[in-house]
Formats: structure tokens, sequence, C-alpha cells
């Protein structure tokens, strides 16, 4: 009986200890970290429940509703700024232009938010790499985005634009069909030529798509993993064969990007005096080159680079293009203003490349479009206190989930913020319109490098083709666009696909 006692007492203690340690350990945390509790208990948001504090809000999100959690969570907390902790890690939501901008602005908080893991294609690339990593590539690779370098793609804009023109006479007037793979092997294209100087033609010797194919699956798994907790750990994701299926994806467009270097490596040293001869300066892939032959980079990297560039940059433009075509099939009024805009601008039946500052509709339609359907959210891990207008300080520590989507549908920014209102961007509003309300390609160091390589690209593309092709679709649009049903694939796609119809003028 006694030792039954002592035993019971024994655990009695045991626990007691074991209770007193974590408590222990708990206040030394909000000690240590007091700075951070307090800046989290003066925001808005929801309450913090034990081991997984706000994450209960999350529950049913997806990459299919994202958006409108994301409406309805700007409803409960219209100041622009909320906090919750998603288990021991504080998260800040914001929409507001001010916070926003001043984040992106910072030299010091570079680094992307630990979610971003999930969307890794490779390590430390530069889209989506880190710190000293992200400086080192960042800088080697800038001067491949210059705007002087862009004067020497027009031929390769011309030659591969018109090909994709004539590729669509095959749909004419047929049934409604998805436009996404046409564009896209058409800005796979043109990456490749432009930036790798390697005319693979995709567009012709990929005809079933394939290529924009396994991109599309590729992206699709990244994002389902990333939205389904269960799949986060890396051997449930392996014992599924998943991991398989991507590590294949990614051996696939490896394989590409190895056949466009060698094609470019044959004539590199021809290419190298021309440059050199010419005073012309050096191309994206030269520049990588480069540093390999200096030891700076390696080969794999170099691969690993351009295929995260090719990548991103071909998906992103092709989806814009894709959406524009889709809507000008849903708005025939802004079509028809845009038709005869081009018109009026261009002499026969061709668009030229020095005709494009002179289509500002085309211009307005392409903002509005990624206005709505441009990047939606990026992501912050915030390394040094960021001041904003003296009103508030967000401290070390805070993972800053930047809502861009947000931002593009404030009705203090945006007349018509549901609608597709090119007018949003005429000369007069944009000029009424404070900096950073409008933030396509985010903004600060980690701008996107490619954004005036990407407004000229697109902006002929769909310019050329609208010359020659009606659109139109049966699908109706709601009178809001946030109510559409989309899938988050990089950007916001839309459920039902890019389906349109076209006819010849």
């Amino acid at each position: 009986m006694d030792i039954g006692i002592q035993q019971l007492k024994l655990s009695h203690i045991l626990w007691i200890c074991l209770i007193g340690i974590f408590a222990i350990r708990a206040l030394y945390r909000r000690w240590k970290h007091r700075k951070i509790y307090a800046f989290m208990a003066s925001l808005p948001g929801p309450i913090s429940l034990p081991f997984i504090g706000g994450d209960y809000i999350l529950i049913g999100i997806s990459r299919t509703n994202l958006c409108g959690k994301m409406k309805t969570l700007t409803k409960w907390y219209p100041d622009g700024v909320s906090g919750m902790w998603e288990r021991n890690e504080p998260h800040v939501l914001t929409s507001s232009r001010e916070v926003l901008n001043a984040v992106l602005s910072s030299s010091e908080n570079i680094d992307k938010f630990y979610h971003y893991d999930h969307f890794q294609i490779v390590a430390n690339s530069m889209i989506t790499a880190s710190g000293t990593e992200w400086r080192t590539i960042r800088n080697i690779v800038n001067p491949g985005f210059r705007s002087n370098i862009l004067s020497l793609f027009d031929d390769n804009f011309t030659y591969h634009t018109r090909a994709f023109v004539d590729r669509l006479e095959k749909y004419e007037n047929s049934d409604e069909f998805d436009i996404f793979v046409p564009v896209h092997l058409c800005t796979i294209d043109l990456i490749s030529d432009n930036m790798v100087q390697a005319r693979i033609g995709v567009q012709e010797n990929d005809p079933t798509g394939r290529m924009s194919l396994a991109m599309t699956e590729l992206f699709e798994m990244m994002f389902e993993r990333a939205f389904s907790p269960l799949l986060w750990p890396d051997f449930i994701y392996k014992l599924l064969g998943k991991q398989k299926i991507i590590d294949q994806l990614i051996s696939e467009h490896y394989n590409f990007v190895q056949r466009m270097l060698e094609v470019h490596i044959k004539k590199k040293q021809e290419l190298r005096e021309e440059n050199r001869h010419a005073g012309n300066p050096q191309i994206y892939i030269n520049i990588l080159l480069d540093k390999v032959d200096k030891g700076v980079l390696t080969k794999d990297r170099v691969i690993a680079e351009v295929n995260e560039t090719l990548m991103a940059g071909s998906y992103t433009s092709g989806t814009i293009v894709a959406w524009v075509f889709k809507l000008l099939g849903m708005f025939p009024d802004i079509q028809e203003r845009a038709y005869q805009e081009l018109k009026e601008s261009c002499v026969g039946d061709r668009v030229e490349l020095d005709d494009l500052p002179k289509l500002v509709q085309i211009e307005m339609i392409i903002k509005e479009t990624l206005r709505h359907f441009g990047v939606p959210f990026t992501g912050r891990h915030i390394i040094k206190d960021v001041e904003i207008n003296g009103k508030l300080t967000i401290p070390a520590g805070i993972q800053m989930f930047l809502n861009i989507y947000g931002l593009h549908h404030d009705p203090e920014y945006w007349e018509k913020p549901g609608e597709f209102y090119p007018e949003h961007f005429s000369p007069l509003k944009e000029k009424s319109r404070p900096r950073g309300a409008f933030i396509p390609f985010l903004g600060g160091p980690r701008v996107c490098p490619g954004s005036r390589y990407a407004m000229r690209s697109m902006k002929l593309m769909i310019a050329s083709t609208l010359l020659r092709y009606k659109f139109s679709t049966d699908e109706k649009p709601p009178e809001d666009l946030r109510d559409m049903d989309y899938r988050y694939i990089v950007l916001l796609h839309p459920a039902a696909g890019f389906r349109v119809k076209i006819e010849r003028r």
C-alpha cells in the first residue's frame, strides 16, 4: 500500500516537473520574443488556440478557393493588416499598399517565407533563393535583363509571333478550344531563342504540346502539395510515389534545357566574337556561361537557372496572354475598341515592333488582366524591423503574407474593383493613382527583372493575333470576376480552361 502511494506521489512529481519545464520554456520564449508577442496582440485576427494557433481558419482552404478565402478575410479585417499564429510561427496578412511596398522595398528583408520550400524546383535559384545566394545570382544575371538588350530580340519576337498566328489557322471557325497550350509553346520558343539563343522550335516540333503539359503537371503537383499539409513530410510524399513523378518531370525539363545549351554552345564562340566586335551587351546565357569559364558557377547551376527562368517566364506570360484572349471573347466591345486602334495604328496586315508604343488600348487591357490575374500573393520572412510611415513597426521574426490580389481589388484605388475595366489604366487614371497601388511585377530588390521583356512580348503576341482573328466564347463573365472558379497554378487559371473560338477577320 505504501509502495503504491509512493509510486503515485513520484508520478505526480514527474508530471509536475514536466509541466514546469514546459511552462518555463513557454515563459522564456514569450520573454525572448516579447516584441513579437506584443505586436501580434495589437493586431486584429483569429483567436489563437493552444498548439494550432489560428490554423483553424484555414480549414478547407485550397488552391481552388484561395481568392475567395482571402476576400472573406479582407471583409473580416478591413484595415488591411491582420495577424495569426500558425502553430508557433507569427504570420501577418496584409493588403495595405503602405505595408506591402515598405516590405517589398526593404533591401534587408529579401528572404521568401518558409512556405516557399514547397515551390522550389531547384534549391537556391534566382526565383526562390534567399540571402547571399539570391544576391549573388541576381547580380550576375541583372545585365542580361537591361532595356538595351531588348532590341537584340526584335527578329526573334517577330519570327515566333508570326509562327504562332499562322498556326492558329487550324482552329478557325471550329468549336471552342483551349488556347493556353498554343500560347505557351510560343512563349517557350521566345525565351529559348532570346535568352539562350537556341531556336528549338517547340511550336513546330511539339505537336502534342508535351512540353507545356509537362510543365503544367509539375506546377499542379507543387501547388497541390503546398496546400495539403499531409503531403508536406518528405517520407509521405515519397511513399505515395509523388516525388518520383516530380523527379521525372524535372528531369524532362532539364533534358530540354541541356539540349538548348548544346545548340547554343556550338555557336558560342562565334556569337561572342560578334558581340565583342559589334559592342553589343551580352545576353543572359552568355553571362552565365562566362561565369562557368571563370569558375564562379557550375554547368549544373546554369542548367538549373535557365530551367527556372524558362519555366517561370514562359508560364506566367503565357497565362496572361491566354487570359487576354479569353477576356476579349467575353467582352466584345473592349475587343472592338482594341481592334479599331490596331487598324488605325498599323500599316498593312502585320504589327511591327515600332507600332507597339501606339497601342494604348492593348496595354490597358494587359494591365487590367494583370490586376485581376497576375501574381496574387507572395511572402517575406522579416529579418530586420520594418517601419511604415512612422505609424507601424513590423518586428524581425514575422512571416509576412503579402496579399497583392487584395491590393489590386481595393476599392480605395480601383473604381470598379471586380469588373474587367481597362479604363482603370487610362493615362489620366494612372496619373491620379498613388504609387505602389499596382505592382504586378512586385517591387524593390526582388522586382521581376524581365518585366519589360514580358510586356513587349505579350503586347506583340496579342496585337498580332487580334489583327487577324476575332475572339468569342460561350462562357459568360460573372458580374464580379472574383466570383469565377479558379485554379491557382503559379497565377490564377480559369477552372473551365482558356476556351475560345476564333474566326478570321
